[in-house]
């Protein structure tokens, strides 16, 4: 990351990143980038988790216990200032397409 970050890249990370295990790397990345950086953190309830899963191209890749096992409400990294973005953030916050182009725009990662 810090490599493509260097040499005028962006980058969007995604994923399950649990605050005790990353924390410490996602502060380090956002204090060493000399650039603008952005952090979002999705905050959607296990239920609502659960039926917009169902949707996905990857529904039968894991189970709702699955799911249940590795979900961690509002699990935020103090002092990294993430932007929450939850459940009703929109009429169309359901779709992922909402989501992405929330965080292309709130980043400035789009310029018209």
């Amino acid at each position: 990351m810090n490599y493509t970050l260097a040499n005028g890249y962006h980058v969007l990370l995604e994923g399950i990143l649990y605050a005790d295990h990353y924390g410490e790397m996602l502060l380090r990345l956002n204090r060493d980038h000399s650039g603008r950086a952005h952090f979002f953190y999705l905050d959607i309830e296990l239920e609502e988790s659960f039926v917009r899963h169902k949707t996905r191209p990857q529904a039968g890749d894991f189970t709702t216990e699955d799911m249940r096992a590795w979900y961690r409400p509002t699990d935020l990294v103090p002092g990294l200032g993430e932007t929450l973005i939850t459940a009703d953030a929109g009429a169309d916050a359901a779709s992922p397409m909402a989501t992405a182009e929330r965080v292309i725009r709130e980043s400035g990662l789009f310029t018209a």
